[in-house]
């Protein structure tokens, strides 16, 4: 009978187990959960508890190991903080350490600065695949910091106009890249008084970091059950508005505009450097919104952008790729001569285009031959700087574009009308591009620097014709590299 018993129990036992152990291939409920990480200072840490409190059963919510920092710290251990698993939402932080200093006062943490390593770490956690939110900075406190008099013998206040500046520069950088703001500093100022323990400390009271918790668990309720809408060239395209449209040029009955996109702070007495960016479509197709995303890609440096119309090739209306030509170099002439109501430095237009759009912009530095007739031709079209994005480079029977040009081919043909004195270009271009292939773009480049003009060229191993619309990373990345070519050049810096 006990023999029994036992082998029933046995068999009960296992019965129990099956019932309560997920079937192969399942997971628990735990583990089904949207994963939530959490990056930041001691502010952070001080909400956090309650955060994974009131998402209990919603979320399984994660704080980085330690303190995040400031955004130096943030570029050592991310790897560690994403490890390898998945990542459904990242809510994130860093700002009140690289205002205040405290270890790292000796490191460079202007504004600048700051932005550039928030830059490098949102491009790296947007390629976890996670919904990105950013947590604003906190107020700083009214009065010398504390930590700073206690542990640096430094007394040091951040007034309100610094901390605005760190604000800002956080600001656009979310905005490039199109990260959702959870916007804590607004929620706290009103109340700052009432939740902070001293006019010396950065940090809150439990009902101040209660308060803290309970918006940022709303916020990532939220966040989870509305997935990231994924950012591409085409949703900027739709979404991307100008500060104002112009005309530059009226043909008969038809006015060309330009599509001007001002940056943060912008005012008409400005000099600023200007970004011209010219679309393609094989000059037969497409509209300045075509381009919407390289005219606003350096706004957040400070420059204006603007996206050119021009007309296309039409059988009907009797306009030519020459015609293109010519509206191109009115374009920028128009830009030069209005310089200082655009609030343009004449001296700092850079000159951009894709694929037809980028033989475009070479014909502003290269046709001399191709004006209307009413051009004021005193005023020089030539830009200061090229950028070349998979551009028509030959349109030769062995290139691109002259069976649509016609016989005349030669006389608007890049290879063909290279010489001294062009301006410096960067030249973006893939060694599998169908337009200008790798050897028409390395024979470019070689007449080029030939005449000791400067071309600087990003290839791109696999790259097709307009690989850099097709990939965000790309194209961040040429807005960076864009950006240091012009610096280099003293052409990206506000006169």
């Amino acid at each position: 009978m006990n023999r029994l018993l036992k082998k029933f129990c046995h068999l009960l036992l296992g019965v129990l187990t099956v019932a309560v152990l997920p079937a192969a291939g399942e997971v628990s409920p735990q583990d089904a959960l949207p994963r939530v990480l959490l990056i930041g200072d001691s502010i952070s840490g001080g909400y956090q508890k309650e955060v994974k409190r009131l998402l209990n059963g919603k979320a399984e919510v994660v704080k980085n190991e330690g303190n995040a920092q400031y955004t130096g710290t943030g570029l050592k251990k991310i790897e560690a903080w994403l490890g390898d698993g998945k990542w459904d939402v990242i809510h994130f932080n860093w700002g009140l350490w690289d205002m205040y200093g405290w270890e790292y006062a000796k490191e460079d943490r202007s504004p600048g600065a700051y932005a550039k390593r928030l830059e490098a770490l949102v491009t790296r956690m947007k390629k976890t695949g996670a919904k990105l939110v950013w947590a604003t900075t906190t107020p700083v406190c009214p009065g010398p910091e504390v930590s700073m008099s206690k542990r640096f013998g430094t007394e040091l206040t951040i007034t309100a106009e610094v901390e605005k500046t760190y604000l800002a520069a956080a600001a656009r950088v979310m905005k490039k890249h199109g990260v959702q703001i959870n916007d804590l500093h607004s929620l706290i100022l009103p109340d700052l008084e009432k939740y902070s323990p001293a006019r010396d400390n950065v940090h809150f009271t439990a009902s101040g970091s209660s308060r803290l918790a309970r918006q940022v668990a709303e916020t990532l309720e939220a966040a989870i059950a509305k997935p990231a809408l994924e950012r591409s060239f085409s949703s900027m395209q739709r979404e991307l508005q100008p500060s104002k449209v112009i005309p530059y040029k009226k043909i008969g009955d038809r006015e060309l505009t330009l599509h001007v996109f001002h940056p943060e702070g912008f005012k008409p007495s400005d000099q600023r450097p200007a970004y011209v960016v010219i679309h393609g479509g094989g000059w037969r197709s497409g509209t300045p919104r075509r381009f919407y995303p390289y005219a606003n890609s350096l706004v957040d440096k400070g420059f204006v952008g603007i996206s050119v119309e021009y007309r296309l090739v039409d059988r009907g209306r009797k306009t030519t790729v020459f015609d293109c030509v010519k509206d191109g170099r009115a374009a920028v002439r128009y830009i030069r001569a209005h310089a200082a109501e655009l609030g343009i430095d004449p001296k700092k237009i850079t000159v951009g285009g894709g694929s037809a759009g980028g033989h475009v912009a070479l014909g502003t530095a290269l046709f001399d031959a191709f004006d209307h007739a009413d051009e004021d031709l005193s005023m020089s079209c030539r830009p200061d700087a090229l950028v070349l994005l998979f551009a028509v480079l030959d349109t030769s029977p062995k290139g691109y574009g002259g069976e649509v040009i016609g016989e005349n081919w030669q006389q608007i043909s890049p290879l063909h009308q290279i010489r001294a004195g062009m301006p410096p270009t960067l030249v973006f271009h893939g060694d599998k591009d169908g337009v200008a292939s790798e050897a028409i773009l390395m024979e470019f480049c070689k007449r080029m620097r030939d005449e000791g003009n400067t071309c600087e060229l990003v290839l791109e191993k696999g790259g097709k014709h307009g690989h850099i619309n097709s990939d965000m990373t790309l194209f961040d990345n040429a807005a960076e590299r864009t950006s240091a070519f012009l610096g280099d050049l003293k052409l990206g810096s506000l006169k």
